[in-house]
């Protein structure tokens, strides 16, 4: 699994596992923007968040989903997971492609959304971890998948 970020392989160190989801709409895909008071406030993500305990990463991120953007989405493929270190600490992102089941996504807890192009989404400044997945995903769409 790749790691970024810098630094060595993760070795013996405790990776924190968070989900993040690549909402699809007509071509289009969510990026919210963080909270200004928040860890890396004003960059903009996939939305998603920390596992609970014992929590399966599907039914995690439909949580989160539904906390922070108050909708319900279908997971569908996974992507493949990132291991980004943000200084001490290690996180291990797990995305997924969404599309939208019931409402219309609203900043719950975010300063905003944008529903771009992935190439639009290139020259947003996103937090460091999602790079990598954006990078995947566009390989990924040009590819035919």
């Amino acid at each position: 699994m790749p790691t970024e970020g810098g630094g060595p392989e993760v070795g013996q160190q405790e990776a924190l596992d968070v989900v993040c989801g690549l909402i699809e709409r007509g071509g289009l895909v969510l990026l919210a923007q963080r909270a200004r008071g928040k860890s890396q406030g004003g960059l903009w993500e996939f939305p998603g968040g920390k596992l609970e305990r014992g929590e399966e990463a599907r039914a995690g991120l439909e949580r989160e989903l539904r906390e922070e953007l108050g909708v319900r989405v279908i997971v569908g493929e996974a992507l493949s997971p990132r291991l980004h270190r943000y200084g001490a600490r290690v996180v291990r992102l797990l995305p997924f492609r969404c599309v939208l089941a019931e409402g219309e996504p609203e900043a719950h807890e975010h300063e905003a959304l944008r529903w771009c192009l992935p190439q639009e989404a290139e020259a947003l400044e996103l937090v460091p971890a999602d790079r990598p997945v954006l990078t995947a995903y566009m390989l990924g769409l040009a590819g035919g998948d």
